[in-house]
């Protein structure tokens, strides 16, 4: 109760000035684990007017991935107070985004939907990739899992998986086919705010953004074979005015081994799409929890990243000889003069030297970082000034909240028109 009081407090304090009034856009980067969760709000108007000519505004709610399935009662608790203290009467998630099959993305989804439908929530769609029986992407579109098969489906991860899958059916959730170009936010008909899905099941557009291409190994016969589950991440980019996040799942970033290079292709496509001399990233989500197959230095230094986010992970504080982040990642982060911090959804006990994210045990507070980026009145182009609201939240190893948020503004300087 404590807790709930303390969030409820919290939220009251940063997410209710004016949010009423003019288009914002809040993530909300979730610590609850060694998984991802991300939870967006959107706010915008219509191209509707109601009584007056008021313009009418609409919001949007939407969680990519759900952690494991030891943080998912975090997730749903952090969602349901976040949304019911903004929004009272709005029981709703518009959009659960599965973006892969692996246990840390999708584990406290099947708890969390469950847990809503029992407090009387609707859920609008859960975007996933549909697993059938074969080994194999035909350029057709069809969509494979090449780690949850029928082949594994008796086995502990796909009795998992089964039970996603069956929360979602059994609770009549419709799972709406998303693939690239298509943005979730287009039923809201959103005048400012989009949500654009510029990759899925290894596919992207190419370079000139006027045809799909497919990244995966080609097998020659109109077929690809993905590596990795993690190579068939849903990728997504959040555009406000001038305000650019991307979200790639945990696609790799390196050809070679057990991954394929696909968050080059992504962002190959999103530096020619605009190419413009202001082209860069005010936020980045770090793919793959900062492993050392993604997130290159090229990557950071072509997409000229402001901020970055890191979420928890499996191996974040568990016994490995490759623990996550890697400081691979993070010096390659680093390596662009214009990257002005890395935040992550987790602290260790001695966050002063980079040796001390990777000892064994080292977890002290999971931590939620959010950002918030609002409009002004008449929503103009953010222009070469964009205030980015950036706040932290520590929470101790059983989700109480310790300590006062810390309220920062980052202010991106680089053009936004592009």
């Amino acid at each position: 109760m404590k807790n709930t009081l303390i969030f409820i407090t919290f939220c009251i304090a940063f997410c209710s000035s004016s949010f009423g009034q003019v288009p914002r856009l809040e993530i909300h980067h979730i610590g609850a684990g060694d998984g991802d969760a991300a939870l967006v709000i959107a706010i915008d108007s219509t191209t509707a007017y109601g009584i007056d000519d008021k313009v009418i505004w609409d919001t949007c709610v939407v969680l990519i991935d759900g952690q494991r399935s030891s943080g998912g009662k975090e997730v749903w608790r952090y969602v349901k107070d976040t949304i019911s203290t903004m929004f009272p009467t709005r029981l709703k998630i518009d959009y659960i985004v599965a973006s892969h099959l692996h246990i840390d993305h999708y584990g406290g989804l099947t708890n969390l939907i469950k847990s809503a439908v029992a407090a009387h929530w609707t859920i609008g769609g859960v975007v996933t990739r549909k697993v059938i029986p074969s080994a194999t992407i035909t350029n057709a579109g069809y969509e494979i899992d090449t780690c949850y098969s029928d082949i594994i489906l008796n086995t502990a991860a796909g009795v998992r998986l089964t039970s996603f899958f069956k929360a979602i059916t059994d609770n009549g959730i419709a799972q709406p086919a998303v693939t690239v170009g298509d943005n979730l936010f287009h039923f809201q008909k959103f005048v400012n705010i989009s949500m654009q899905c510029i990759g899925t099941v290894g596919t992207t557009y190419n370079q000139n953004g006027d045809a799909l291409y497919t990244f995966l190994p080609s097998n020659g016969d109109g077929t690809y074979t993905a590596k990795s589950e993690n190579d068939l991440s849903y990728c997504w980019l959040f555009s406000f005015q001038g305000f650019h996040y991307t979200s790639f799942g945990d696609l790799g970033g390196i050809s070679g081994g057990n991954y394929v290079d696909g968050e080059s292709y992504v962002a190959n496509y999103l530096i020619h799409r605009f190419d413009d001399a202001d082209y860069h990233l005010c936020v980045h989500k770090v793919s793959h929890h900062g492993s050392k197959e993604s997130t290159t230095q090229e990557f950071a230094k072509d997409n000229d990243i402001f901020l970055a986010v890191i979420p928890a992970c499996l191996k974040t504080y568990g016994k490995s000889v490759h623990p996550l982040p890697t400081q691979t990642a993070i010096e390659n982060l680093l390596s662009n003069p214009r990257t002005t911090s890395i935040l992550y959804t987790f602290i260790p006990k001695n966050p002063d030297t980079l040796a001390s994210y990777w000892t064994y045990k080292n977890l002290h507070y999971y931590n939620d970082v959010i950002m918030k980026v609002i409009g002004g009145p008449g929503t103009p182009d953010f222009g070469e000034n964009l205030p980015i609201q950036v706040i932290q939240r520590q929470k101790d190893l059983k989700y109480n909240y310790v300590g006062a948020a810390t309220v920062n503004t980052s202010n991106c300087t680089k053009g936004h028109n592009w």
